[in-house]
């Protein structure tokens, strides 16, 4: 075994702190369905849905806008107690427990039936589930010991996905939780005062770091292991490099994540400062987030941190409730899509945005240009926006009967304080029909209205009217000079004193005419 040396370093790095405009949106028990403030762990699917567990609650899944509590009211889950919690890579959730006192060891819900293995069914050899991981085939890997011991034998079990179960070794150490992760085919545990290496049949601890109770393990970019044992501060946070240990004493981690570029994230626990502090290290510089210089809440401890698809540091506390963080600012809305379809004469354009903070929304405006000439700007619409959210949102507008020509269209986004910003523009062409013709009204019958369609591939007068079966003329629908294009018409009853029957209508644009007849059923 390689020499280990152990360093301890003691804000030997430069400290900064935050002076951008970093975004914080806060979610509480006040404006959300959060049934708690005290969040105890959050995981995040392949499809970005957010598996929240709080202590004596259950479960929140947050999908999106929407918020679903599952507990033991709603659903099968077998207790509101989650010790600890994982989803795998094909989106199923798992829950790890304790027997004597939850009624479960582990549990399962792939979406529409939870799974419970108990003393009955299951041969894990002890009550209480500390930590659920996954290898690279998918099979589930638990850490088990019996919790009336602080100091007693760990066991490491396996659950294959034909179903078997394996129990693979033991080993002496302190309790913990959320302490086992995979590289690639080896497995790694955090101990109370150094980690254990499982690869094969073979199981080497390495000793090397202080504290106690182990509570999170991560592995950076370019392979280093770190570990959180700060609970109730015994210890702090640790990076193992294969060889030596390197502790952080000036970091009393509970939690840690590792972001894309590498920066070491870390939450602290309140001892001492009267607050808890989320921290960043790039490798040379420590900057510290906190009640006093940020926007973080006041919590008793930040206990989980996991990242989303867009870059967003989602935080769990154990007083504040959940906290989404971009230390580059969350963008107010960030459209990822603009685009635009035509069906005859109408445009139907389609935008995505992936975040929005703020957002009241989007003024749809358009303008006709000609040659290389183009119209003044005019607003068709306006669709409301989604407000704060960290998840996809999708929008449409359909703008109708449009007359030939080219039409270029963009978003003007608007905030709840009145700011606002311009898309991007694209352009759309309607063409000329190549013939004129008059279509059959829809519906047919009808009551009280109907729309009759009709184009002219040419400039022409156009009349469009309505008679009854005797050629008496009832209404006149259109009686104007009329570019090429397709039109559509909308025939209302509405201060029409009509019965039931037959009646025509007839267009005529230069040398066409052409009558339909409609029935009018009331």
């Amino acid at each position: 075994m390689k020499k280990i040396a152990l360093l301890l370093v003691i804000l030997l790095s430069i400290i900064s702190y935050s002076q951008n405009n970093p975004q914080w949106i806060i979610y509480n028990t006040s404006n959300s369905n959060l049934p708690s403030n005290s969040i105890d762990e959050i995981v995040i699917d392949n499809q970005n849905r957010k598996w929240v567990s709080i202590w004596g609650y259950g479960l929140v899944e947050i999908d999106g806008n929407n918020w679903m509590i599952i507990d033991t009211t709603n659903s099968g889950i077998p207790s509101n107690m989650l010790k600890t919690i994982n989803v795998d890579y094909v989106g199923n959730f798992w829950a790890g427990g304790w027997l004597d006192y939850f009624n479960y060891r582990l549990t399962k819900f792939d979406g529409i039936n939870w799974t419970i293995w108990d003393s009955s069914n299951s041969p894990i050899p002890e009550s209480y589930v500390m930590s659920v991981v996954f290898d690279n085939m998918n099979d589930l890997w638990l850490l088990c010991m019996d919790p009336s011991y602080v100091y007693d034998d760990n066991y490491i079990v396996e659950l294959t996905q034909d179903s078997s179960w394996i129990l693979h070794s033991s080993f002496l150490d302190d309790i913990g939780s959320r302490q086992m992760l995979f590289d690639n085919n080896v497995l790694w545990i955090a101990g109370s005062h150094g980690l254990h290496k499982f690869e094969g049949d073979s199981l080497i601890y390495f000793p090397g770091y202080g504290g106690q109770y182990p509570t999170d393990i991560k592995k950076d970019l370019t392979g280093n292991i770190w570990t959180a044992t700060g609970q109730a501060g015994w210890g702090q946070l640790n990076k193992f490099d294969g060889s030596t240990f390197t502790s952080y004493l000036n970091v009393n981690a509970i939690s840690i994540e590792v972001d894309s570029f590498n920066n070491i994230w870390a939450g602290t626990q309140n001892l001492g400062l009267g607050y808890s502090e989320l921290i960043k290290f790039d490798g040379i510089n420590w900057t510290y987030f906190n009640p006093l210089n940020s926007e973080l809440p006041q919590t008793y401890s930040i206990s989980d941190l996991t990242f989303d698809k867009f870059g967003n540091l989602w935080i769990a506390t154990q007083s504040a409730g959940l906290v989404v963080f971009n230390e580059n600012g969350i963008v107010p809305v960030e459209l990822t899509s603009f685009t635009s379809s035509i069906n005859e004469n109408d445009v139907t354009l389609n935008w995505q945005t992936a975040t929005e903070t703020n957002n009241q929304g989007f003024q749809i405006e358009r303008r006709k240009t000609q040659d290389e000439r183009s119209g003044e700007w005019i607003n068709i619409g306006f669709v409301n926006g989604s407000g704060t959210t960290t998840e996809p949102q999708s929008y449409s507008f359909v703008d109708e009967n449009l007359s030939a020509g080219k039409y270029q269209y963009r978003l003007k986004q608007f905030d709840f304080d009145g700011t606002f910003e311009y898309s991007n523009t694209i352009e759309v062409e309607i063409n000329s029909p190549t013939k004129f013709s008059l279509e059959q009204n829809y519906p047919n019958p009808f009551n009280p209205s109907t729309s009759i369609q009709y184009a002219i591939s040419s400039r022409q007068f156009v009349t469009l009217k309505v008679y009854d079966v005797l050629g008496k003329e009832v209404i006149t629908l259109a009686n104007e000079e009329k570019p090429a294009g397709m039109y559509n018409v909308e025939f209302r009853m509405q201060n029409l004193d009509l019965s039931s029957g037959i009646y025509f209508y007839q267009l005529k644009a230069g040398d066409y005419i052409e009558t339909k007849k409609m029935i009018l059923m009331k």
